[in-house]
């Protein structure tokens, strides 16, 4: 029996944009980025004031459907209150296909 469910291999081009929400939270964050079989570590001081780093991942999608997924592994408190753990905020996501007709 022939099978019409056909895999296409194409590449994809994920960015974003890691940073805080100007809460006072001040150190050290990541945020991993997983797509397809591929992953990104983006490292991220924070001051505590705004700000951001953007980020890039190339993956390979080698299923019409691909899970993008973002994991934040370090947390940090506030300054001004110790008892509030902060996380990176995520932003501006774009996920773009790079496949050929």
């Amino acid at each position: 029996m022939c099978s019409h469910l056909q895999f296409f291999f194409f590449w994809s081009w994920l960015s974003f944009a890691v940073g805080d929400a100007s809460n006072s939270c001040e150190g050290s964050m990541i945020v991993e980025a997983y797509a397809g079989k591929d992953t990104l570590k983006v490292p991220y001081e924070s001051k505590g004031k705004g700000g951001f780093k953007r980020a890039a991942l190339k993956f390979v999608s080698v299923s019409p459907r691909t899970r993008v997924m973002f994991l934040s592994t370090f947390y940090t408190m506030r300054s001004d209150d110790f008892s509030s753990l902060c996380r990176p905020v995520v932003d501006n996501v774009k996920l773009l296909s790079l496949r050929r007709p």
